[in-house]
């Protein structure tokens, strides 16, 4: 059966996102987004006091047997949290992540913003009155107006709303974002020092191989921005730098090599993993070898790539089960290594600055219960959860 390799001590880089002097560090940014107020995903709370009424009997959901009710107001909150703690990941996995969130970000509050302002012109020419609710059939449409009506599943007629209250708060946080875009704009690959870092270690993987001749390197990331990012840049790096190939794996048909493969996910691993998938028995007739993987979390369990010595989580997953769950795929009884090494990536502040910061930026907006009970908020339980998750995180800066 073998037996189960060496885990060699965890090494830890703590990188800034640029050493350009121009541009702001993690702390500003950490400042400006706790500042956003988010309103672009809470156009309910804008809706005028007289018509809330009519909304809330078409969106409020009665829950347990008429007891309570799931609402729409708070489904709205809940949303601007989880909004706001995915900008947060996504800064900590890639300025590219980042980026390009706050880019559709900014797109949502331009449009939005653009409809307000076209609706109000076309009010302003002599209308006196526009899109009453009166005498409404709930069970049919005929309330929306298509023309001048905000939201998808969640439908609201801007005559229904306070406009100027709204675009008010929208526009203060396009400032925000249009400033923070501005910045990670600054921090192209050539300036990016994370991805420079991750460089250096595959140079230094290459040439100094754990085991012999063992070249072959995973990169978990926990977003396809950050895969993609890291596939056009790595994978142009090591063909020109060492002739190896790259893949990338995102769970979809979006997969790519630099092997002349099909990129289905079980063509790409067996070529990366030849030992340990058989590819001399399902694939004999395919030359060639993968020898740099980039992947999300689809690949995180279930996989044998114990081929592999080296894993780089480019981005730490805050749940430290998912980071065990990465090493699994090389951490694994029959491996040809004498010995893996793990590499983590982590923000450049201490372990304590980067718990506080995220719990100042989740407790920015009020976690509202989501059920009105209490039972189901996975938010709420923060303080014991927190605690736990530094202690994990603590061990994994430390050991495996």
């Amino acid at each position: 059966i073998g037996r189960f390799p060496k885990r060699l001590k965890p090494i830890s880089h703590y990188c800034n996102l640029t050493k350009r002097e121009d541009v702001i560090g993690y702390n500003d940014i950490y400042r400006e987004l706790s500042k956003l107020n988010l309103s672009i995903y809470a156009p309910f709370n804008y809706i005028l006091p007289s018509k809330k009424r009519f909304y809330e009997s078409i969106y409020d959901t009665i829950v347990k047997g008429g007891l309570s009710s799931l609402k729409q107001l708070d489904r709205e909150r809940s949303l601007q949290t989880l909004m706001r703690i995915n900008l947060l990941k996504r800064l900590e996995s890639s300025v590219e992540s980042f980026r390009i969130t706050l880019f559709k970000m900014l797109n949502k509050i331009d449009n939005t913003i653009e409809e307000i302002d076209k609706f109000d012109i076309y009010t302003s020419k002599d209308f006196t009155s526009y899109g009453e609710i009166e005498n409404i059939n709930l069970d049919e449409d005929d309330w929306i107006d298509e023309e001048f009506s905000i939201g998808d599943k969640v439908k609201i007629n801007l005559s229904d709303m306070d406009r100027i209250s709204w675009k008010e708060d929208l526009s203060y946080d396009r400032e925000i974002i249009h400033y923070l875009l501005e910045e990670m704009n600054k921090v192209t690959p050539k300036h990016d020092e994370k991805l420079y870092t991750l460089k250096n270690i595959i140079n230094q993987k290459i040439n100094n191989p754990i085991n012999s001749d063992n070249k072959k390197i995973i990169i978990f990331t926990a977003f396809s921005d950050t895969a993609v990012y890291l596939y056009e840049e790595i994978s142009k790096y090591a063909k020109d730098e060492f002739n190896l190939h790259t893949a990338k794996v995102v769970g979809s048909d979006t997969n790519q090599t630099t092997l002349n493969i099909k990129n289905d996910l079980h063509t790409i691993l067996t070529c990366f993993s030849p030992i340990s998938k058989e590819k001399n028995l399902t694939m004999p007739n395919i030359e060639g070898e993968i020898d740099i993987l980039i992947a999300t979390d689809c690949i995180s369990e279930g996989q044998n790539l114990q081929d592999c010595d080296y894993l780089i989580n480019y981005d730490i997953h805050w749940n430290p089960v998912r980071i065990t769950q990465r090493f699994g795929r090389i951490d694994r009884i029959g491996s040809k290594n004498d010995v893996i090494q793990l590499v983590n990536f982590w923000p450049n502040m201490t372990l304590d600055e980067y718990i506080n910061l995220r719990e100042r930026v989740e407790d920015r907006m009020e976690i509202v219960n989501i059920t009105a009970t209490g039972d189901d908020n996975v938010l709420s339980n923060k303080s014991s959860d927190l605690e736990y998750r530094k202690q994990q995180l603590e061990k994994l800066q430390d050991e495996v």
